[in-house]
């Protein structure tokens, strides 16, 4: 493998290709309330990402999976307001609890995941950025969902490969 996660001898996958293919979504916005409550879900796992804190948050993001994509959308938006790796990692720790408890559970209809999804790229990529620039070890621990990802069928190797140049990206172009 070269940096990036390209295969050696591969054609080169063009960071804009990507870009194009895993455009950042609208965010959809979410009532006053249930910010409040997701604000909440978030800021429960800012210490600890406990067994308990993390179950409850997922329980919570389950009982509202009408409002998936809102959700998701705004997960993401408040990844970029998280002053620490620790804390944003935390968070990514919800949301991989979110898709693999969804994808064991085997059913055709897996309306978390589809919601989830297109906002992986940016939720993935703030968090990994802000460990690059201090915490090594927090970065190893985000590929590592994204391989958890892929062997959960939550994502294609493929996807997985396009989501890990995102996030690793130094700079992104435009």
């Amino acid at each position: 493998l070269l940096r990036g996660g390209q295969v050696e001898g591969a054609p080169p996958v063009a960071l804009a290709d990507l870009l194009r293919r895993w455009k950042e979504p609208a965010v959809p916005p979410l009532t006053e309330q249930v910010e409040r409550q997701l604000s909440g879900v978030i800021s429960s796992v800012e210490q600890m990402a406990s067994r308990d804190a993390i179950k409850s948050g997922r329980l919570w993001i389950e009982c509202n999976s009408a409002m998936g994509t809102h959700i998701a959308g705004n997960v993401m938006k408040k990844m970029l307001q998280l002053p620490s790796s620790t804390y944003r990692l935390h968070v990514l720790y919800l949301v991989h609890d979110v898709l693999q408890t969804e994808a064991a559970r085997k059913e055709a209809h897996q309306p978390l995941i589809r919601a989830f999804k297109p906002f992986l790229p940016w939720i993935l990529r703030p968090c990994y950025q802000l460990a690059m620039r201090g915490n090594s070890e927090e970065t190893g621990r985000v590929l590592r969902l994204l391989q958890l990802w892929v062997d959960r069928s939550i994502l294609s190797a493929q996807e997985a490969d396009e989501l890990k140049t995102i996030a690793t990206a130094t700079e992104l172009p435009g």
